[in-house]
């Protein structure tokens, strides 16, 4: 077998280590750093007395790693090589280089802050910007300073760009290894968006195939995708008369698959025979999959982000990134020149974000705050971020913690906050689990409650119970039922929890379960989330309304506590898992949610002010009566921002300055995303009104909001800092050779324009660029005002099309300078007399 590009840097690796606390390395996915440099580093005598602690951003990638480096040495994982992870761990007394992942490194910082026994953290595929990287990095980059100067960090990526890496860290050494490829040739076909994907996906796919040899790698942004496409692709293939006899094995490849399939994905395809592989973006970078010379790409991925409207993070479906798409095409050319095929258009392209935004910027942070409170740390600044995470998820997240009691009021760690954070689960399941484990005469509630959470914990199939989530539970104890490999799982995770929370209490039994406490325990894990019936829909106590489905099992239930939520059409999310719940149940087991408030709204109906006071859950009414209040009550300003959130964030008084104020900061999150940008597209506005509500003192009516006060309120979101950034990095105006101020057009993620009378731009080779290197797009105009040319390349316009365009302006506009080489020509406003006479 070839040694793989980074061999020939392994010893300028080992020094840069052993004279260094940090080293940056930078390598392209293939290189060897994940399969080849650890079992280096464990030859090298700076690390022979203790452990290389290997941190994988995916359990996918961590088991596959442990395997390969494991079986380099013709061992199985547990010995040299151990592999550590929630719900599996493999490691003996002999281990010396452990694959962790999911926050494993986390729980190794708290449980013996100081590492003992390890040498070097190595953290993988830091470039996927995961949560956990980010905190890990953060808390063993604060153990190194403080605790441990011995300790060595060496963070690995397949790319250092728009990372400020070795900004933040100047004292790292930096080693950069070029790797091994060869050219891909792209090829562009537009998506139809109405159209369904994977038709198109399938099509195109057997379009590559057709065209070229060799297997083929396509990216999906899931796992119902993949499974769309498969279909559709084998149909295609079975009735393509010149594929049909081909040997072609269709294998899909993500997370939820099992060991077994997981191997079988990346394995190279038998002789003789091709192989599509249907992945999501774990094989972005995280996997190498052998043979592959062709590359599909859907160009859509899932994005973690949090959704302050329903409370908590969802996966949304959203255009990658272009660094996304430079490193899917790169798969194409490891092994031999290749082709990678994308479903959107190359001016598509132009208008992706430049990178993935990091999870720290768009996730909900409940779980790294509650750890972060246990290490002491109240505020993200006390640490040394690569990037300090969103100020808004941060408060977000505190709220949350202090509505469980985890947090006092200064956002300190309180005892029954230590507890949840011991659990090793997230917060929410923590707190369920604590309850149960503190009402243990309720009969039935302990085991229902440690099935419950390894139940949510699996992402379940639709059928047979659809949101039903007691008869999911019941589902459990009966040994007959399908889906046994999931009931497996689940039985096993359950008994594991048991054991931890109560370890002289016997085994656990499954036939324990009680889904009668089902509704109970949902509720105090998402508070929330209860909602209640309004009308034809339902209003969540968080503040939003919610749909059920159409095959929905709760039509006639007037409470519910919901445990999983799915995207609606018509904008309200749709209930996915839940239970019922009684009014009693609420005031028996959760009276601490409830308390006694006044609520002031807006009645559309009524055009007015309305408030009412009486028991309430939070935004949600059980029992309440009117209540009568002037328009100079200070808590009037409620009822006005309820009727602006009710009309809707397009319906404020918006000017054509202000939308190109919001689409500049938008666009500023995308082309600087290593600033803390605030969102402000109009879902994000619509989801959370904080940021109106102060500004609202004196306006008595929706009607009476004013553009100004708007503009203040808005622009209130940036500090000083930012608000100075974006008007140097994306200014309203770019002032042409002649002095003239040209207006900058910014529009929905598409490049900025200018448009301008061509004798103004001569003797420019380039266009304007915005944010440091975003070319601006030129119009060209004539003399009278009117498009003549539309370019992002002027030094190519001045040397190809203007010719015709010269002929022609010369005849209409004689009075004008059309000049032989306009690239070198004087930028003018005048005519050839003025010029002249000058």
């Amino acid at each position: 077998m070839p040694l793989p590009p980074i061999a020939s840097q392994t010893n300028e690796i080992c020094r840069a280590l052993n004279s260094h606390s940090m080293v940056i390395l930078e390598a392209p996915p293939g290189a060897g750093k994940s399969t080849y440099l650890p079992l280096q580093l464990l030859q090298d005598p700076a690390f022979a007395d203790g452990k290389i602690l290997l941190l994988e951003p995916r359990r996918l990638a961590a088991r596959n790693v442990a395997g390969f480096l494991a079986k380099q040495l013709g061992e199985t994982v547990g010995r040299t090589i151990g592999l550590r992870m929630r719900q599996e761990t493999k490691v003996s007394a002999g281990t010396r280089l452990e694959v962790v992942t999911e926050g494993v490194l986390t729980r190794l910082l708290q449980r013996d802050p100081e590492l003992s026994g390890v040498n070097l953290v190595i953290f993988d595929e830091y470039h996927e910007r995961s949560l956990h990287a980010d905190l890990g990095l953060a808390l063993a980059y604060d153990v190194q300073q403080g605790l441990r100067d011995d300790l060595i960090l060496l963070v690995m990526s397949a790319t250092l760009e728009g990372m400020p890496l070795t900004e933040r860290f100047p004292d790292a050494a930096l080693v950069q290894c070029q790797g091994r490829s060869f050219p891909v040739s792209l090829h562009y076909q537009s998506r139809e968006r109405r159209a369904p994907l994977a038709p198109q996906l399938a099509q195109l796919t057997e379009q590559a195939l057709l065209a070229h040899e060799g297997s083929a790698l396509v990216f999906l942004p899931g796992v119902y995708e993949i499974q769309q496409t498969q279909r559709a692709l084998a149909d295609r293939l079975s009735k393509q008369a010149q594929l049909a006899h081909q040997q072609i094995d269709i294998v899909p490849l993500y997370g939820g698959l099992t060991a077994a399939e997981q191997i079988a994905a990346i394995a190279p395809a038998a002789p003789g025979r091709r192989k599509v592989v249907l992945a999501t973006n774990v094989a972005e970078t995280s996997l190498t999959i052998d043979g592959i010379s062709l590359v599909i790409d859907s160009g859509l991925h899932r994005q973690a982000s949090y959704h302050h409207k329903i409370g908590h993070t969802r996966l949304d479906t959203v255009e990658i990134s272009q660094a996304s798409a430079t490193q899917r095409a790169g798969r194409a050319g490891r092994l031999m020149p290749g082709h990678a095929y994308r479903l959107w258009s190359e001016e598509l392209q132009s208008r992706k974000a430049k990178q993935t935004p990091a999870d720290v910027m768009t996730v909900d942070l409940t779980a790294m705050v509650l750890e972060l409170a246990q290490w002491g740390v109240h505020e993200p600044e006390q640490l040394h971020w690569l990037q300090l995470p969103s100020a808004s998820l941060w408060r977000s997240a505190v709220t949350r913690l202090q509505g469980f009691g985890a947090l006092d009021a200064v956002g300190k760690l309180t005892a029954h906050g230590r507890a949840l954070a011991q659990l090793g689960t997230t917060p929410e399941f923590a707190q369920l689990l604590l309850w149960a484990m503190k009402n243990s005469a309720l009969s039935g509630v302990q085991a229902t409650a440690v099935a419950l959470v390894a139940l949510l914990e699996e992402r379940l199939p639709k059928q047979p119970f659809a949101d039903d989530l007691p008869r999911w539970l019941d589902w459990i104890k009966a040994k007959g039922a399908p889906h046994q490999e999931l009931r497996s799982r689940i039985l096993t995770r359950s008994s594991q929890l048991w054991l931890q929370l109560l370890p002289n209490a016997g085994r656990w039994q499954a036939q324990q379960i009680d889904s009668a406490w089902s509704g109970v325990l949902v509720a105090v894990a998402y508070p929330g989330w209860i909602l209640g019936q309004r009308g034809a829909s339902y209003l969540a106590a968080h503040g939003f309304g919610a749909q059920l489905g159409r095959d929905s099992h709760w039509q006639q239930a007037s409470l519910l506590a919901v445990a999983d939520m799915r995207d609606g059409f018509a904008g309200d999310p749709i209930v996915a898992l839940a239970a019922p719940l009684t009014q009693a149940d609420l005031v028996r087991y959760c009276s601490e949610l409830i308390s006694e408030q006044v609520n002031v709204g807006w009645d559309q109906r009524l055009g007015r002010v309305v408030a009412t006071e009486g028991r309430y859950l939070q935004a949600l009414p059980l029992e309440t009566q009117p209540l009568a209040i002037g328009a100079d009550d200070p808590r009037w300003q409620q009822g006005v921002l309820d009727g602006l959130r009710q009309r809707g964030v397009e319906r404020l008084p918006w000017t054509p300055a202000l939308r190109q104020w919001q689409q500049r900061v938008m666009m500023a999150a995308q082309w600087l995303p290593n600033d803390p940008w605030p969102k402000l597209d109009d879902q994000t506005l619509a989801e959370n009104w904080d940021w109106l509500a102060p500004f609202l003192t004196a306006v008595r009516h929706p009607d009476k909001l004013t553009s100004s006060q708007l503009a203040q309120a808005l622009k209130s979101c940036l500090d000083w800092n930012l608000g100075q950034r974006l008007e140097q990095m994306l200014p309203t105006h770019w002032t042409a050779p002649t002095g003239t101020r040209i207006a900058l057009q910014y529009d929905d993620g598409r490049p900025p324009r200018i448009a301008v009378r061509m004798q103004e731009m001569y003797g420019q080779q380039s266009s304007p660029t915005v944010a440091g290197d975003v070319p601006v797009v030129v119009e060209l105009l004539s003399p009278a005002g009117r498009p003549l040319q539309v370019t992002q390349d002027l030094a190519a316009f001045w040397l190809g099309s203007y010719r015709e365009i010269q002929k022609e302006m010369k005849g209409r506009y004689p009075k004008h300078y059309w000049p032989d080489d306009p690239g070198n020509a004087q930028a003018t406003r005048k005519t050839k007399r003025a010029m002249n006479n000058q």
